[in-house]
């Protein structure tokens, strides 16, 4: 049944949307198809065709028509399966019997519909031919099937054969069910033979195959009409970008189809004359349209390449002059800077060399200063030590006379203390200690008999009852251990005189008893009073030889607290003077962090003044290098728009020539190109340029030099 539409537009669309699902379900073997009236007409012969049962196809035409295109997309519209060979170079007749036996099974027992398609160039034998000649007159090809594998198929199609026209019941024999399946893949299995017309081939064909021309509806592929080629170049030029209005556009479209048709009457002329044919197909039509797509945009980016390169550099040129201007004014502030930065620095370095002055003033003095303070040192401690050496030598005294206060006990003296009659001895001691504590004696003094171990002594008379007693009952103890700690230093020479006739007195007679004790004043005749007052003896007689031992001492020690008083002034008018001579110090080194500072800051203005002079010599010496380029670049950058607009046209004429004029001779390439091609160009009003070579468009003079160095021809027909 068949759906009424009100014109061949109509069909247009529905076949392109067809095309463009194809082409969605196959992304890898989209075809880019242009459905012209001539195209839509095969499509729908073809459509048709296999659409019948037992429908077969021949199309005739040369290469590049669309027979395999088409036959795809109404297979794809008809839902069939689409088949073609995958040929290798060692398909053979076994493997092509394999492929024919598999399509057999899709469209025997499975009743799949069944495109099959063979062109030209997959006829590796013409005894391929053999066997679609068989297939497509009796639908079946001697030795495809062994005669077991025949039963088996016979069985397979029993059950389809009882659907299709078989009664209840009947059992077939195997050979109805055989011509059942044949006739069954004569009517699924639709072949599509695709040939040229071109050479003795076809001829041939026709009379050895005759079944290849009777099975199968021929459909011929004529030379495409101008229509149809302008509909092509429109396709594949759409959204193609150009330097071109639309109207340039158009006409270069027209241009292209109408130089195919030029081509293809050229054809006819050459061969009346030269006896020589010449076929021109759609493909080389094709081959035209994609060759002026990579040549333009190659050209195109090219020229605009060395359009953006003159730019830059006549953008350079512009901005060298800018920069050369600017650099000079930077060049005079800087300049303004580093005298600036210059007179700063000197300022700095003269401080720096005052306070170096003055940094070296203070450190002499400093210097001077630590020597005679470090000679003053040696001094004062060889006198301490002369010192100390002199107060060790009392030091025995002074721990004699702290050996004799342990001795004493506080007993012994309350009992000396409470005693009536002390003895002679005790009141002599007495008396000494009365002395030392600095106390008043009876005055004036008479001489008194004493008597000790009953020997006599004569000596001043005591004042035991008068004053000493008071002084023994009175806390005696406590006042000798204090005299001792602290009022040793004090014993006057006076005091030491008026003691030394007590620890020097003697007995009146000295006899063998006193001879190894000739003093009164000792331990060994105290000892006859009181162990307590022999302890006091010992201390009183100690106190007086400390004292003449220390008195030596005493004046050193003062002057010697007078010179290390002395020194300690001196180190701190020496610590004052080095604090001083630190804050010279830190003065100096806060002017040279300054200058050092200032110095590098002056550095960086020099070399920041430096750079800029270079740019500015760089940027002059480039401008005076490139002064001679500048004209020609300026007169380039304007050739380029009128270059770019020419290049429709350009590359139209050269490509044209590329694709088409290779098989002819030099008098009707010339012919073509000329009174053809640029004619044509003229007519329709694209730009072109007048003066245009083919072999400099696409080649320069290096490439050719580098063709004839290998050897091959350097004519211009060659090339």
């Amino acid at each position: 049944m068949y759906e009424a539409c009100p014109d061949l537009d109509t069909i247009r669309g529905k076949a392109e949307k067809k095309l463009n699902l194809y082409n969605e379900k196959n992304p890898s073997k989209k075809m880019n198809l242009v459905l012209f009236d001539d195209a839509l007409g095969h499509l729908l012969r073809l459509t048709r065709i296999i659409n019948m049962p037992s429908g077969n196809a021949l199309l005739v035409g040369v290469g590049g028509s669309g027979k395999q295109s088409l036959t795809k997309l109404a297979a794809f519209i008809c839902k069939y399966v689409f088949f073609q060979i995958a040929l290798t170079k060692t398909y053979h007749d076994g493997n092509l019997k394999d492929d024919i036996r598999q399509l057999y099974q899709f469209a025997g027992p499975m009743g799949k519909q069944v495109a099959f398609i063979m062109t030209d160039a997959e006829i590796k034998k013409e005894t391929f031919l053999e066997a679609i000649n068989s297939m497509l007159a009796t639908g079946e090809i001697p030795g495809l099937i062994p005669k077991e594998d025949k039963d088996v198929i016979a069985l397979e199609c029993k059950n389809i054969w009882m659907k299709d026209i078989g009664a209840k019941g009947q059992d077939p024999p195997a050979s109805e069910l055989w011509n059942y399946f044949l006739n069954r893949v004569k009517d699924c299995l639709h072949m599509i033979l695709a040939f040229s017309p071109v050479g003795t081939k076809f001829r041939d064909r026709a009379q050895k195959f005759p079944s290849l021309f009777s099975q199968c509806s021929i459909d011929w592929f004529l030379a495409w009409p101008e229509e149809a080629l302008v509909s092509v170049s429109s396709k594949f030029l759409k959204g193609f970008e150009m330097d071109a209005t639309d109207e340039v556009r158009t006409s270069l479209e027209l241009h292209m189809g109408r130089c195919h048709d030029l081509v293809t009457e050229m054809c006819v002329t050459y061969y009346q004359r030269m006896r020589r044919q010449v076929y021109v197909t759609p493909k080389s039509y094709l081959s035209f349209i994609d060759l002026y797509k990579q040549i333009y945009k190659k050209r195109f980016d090219g020229i605009d390449i060395e359009d953006q390169n003159i730019s830059k550099g006549l953008e350079a040129l512009r901005q060298a002059g800018i920069t050369i201007a600017e650099l000079g004014v930077a060049l005079q502030k800087e300049d303004a800077e580093l005298k600036e930065a210059s007179a700063a620095t000197d300022k700095l370095l003269h401080n720096l060399n005052i306070e170096s002055k003055k940094a070296k003033e203070k450190a002499d003095q400093v210097n001077e200063t630590t020597i005679a303070l470090g000679k003053d040192k040696e001094v004062v401690l060889a006198q301490k030590v002369e010192a100390e050496q002199e107060l060790a030598k009392a030091i025995p005294y002074l721990r004699r006379a702290e050996a004799a206060v342990d001795a004493i006990k506080k007993k012994d003296v309350d009992t000396m203390g409470k005693s009536t009659s002390p003895a002679p001895i005790t009141m002599l001691v007495m008396d000494a200690i009365q002395l030392l504590f600095y106390r008043t004696l009876d005055v004036p003094c008479k001489l008194k008999t004493f008597a000790v171990a009953k020997r006599d002594f004569t000596f001043a008379a005591d004042s035991y009852d008068t004053h000493t007693k008071l002084t023994l009952q009175r806390g005696l103890m406590e006042k000798i251990v204090k005299f001792s700690d602290q009022d040793k230093n004090d014993i006057t020479p006076e005091q030491v005189e008026l003691l030394e006739p007590f620890v020097l007195l003697r007995f009146d007679k000295e006899d063998d008893g006193v001879k190894d004790h000739p003093f009164v004043f000792s331990e060994k005749w105290a000892d006859y009073a009181s162990k307590a007052l022999v302890g006091m003896c010992v201390w009183s007689s100690a106190m007086r030889d400390y004292h003449l031992a220390s008195k030596i001492v005493t004046p050193k020690m003062k002057f010697l607290e007078l010179k290390q008083g002395e020194l300690e002034e001196a180190e701190e008018k020496l610590k004052e003077s080095e604090a001083e001579l630190q804050e010279v110090e830190k003065l100096k080194a806060g002017l040279k962090a300054k200058l050092d500072a200032s110095m590098k800051e002056k550095q960086a203005l020099e070399d920041k003044a430096a750079r800029t002079k270079k740019k500015m010599d760089q940027a002059t010496r480039l401008i005076n290098s490139l002064k001679d380029n500048k004209d020609r670049w300026i007169k380039n950058a304007a050739e380029f728009k009128s270059l770019k607009k020419r290049l429709a046209g350009d590359v139209a004429k050269a490509c044209a020539f590329v694709s088409y004029c290779g098989p002819f001779n030099s008098e009707f390439r010339s012919k073509l190109l000329d009174e053809a091609f640029h004619a044509d160009i003229e007519e329709k009003q694209i730009p072109v340029s007048g003066d245009m070579q083919v072999t400099s468009f696409f080649v320069d003079h290096t490439i050719l030099g580098q063709w004839a160095m290998e050897g091959l021809p350097a004519d211009d027909l060659s090339i």
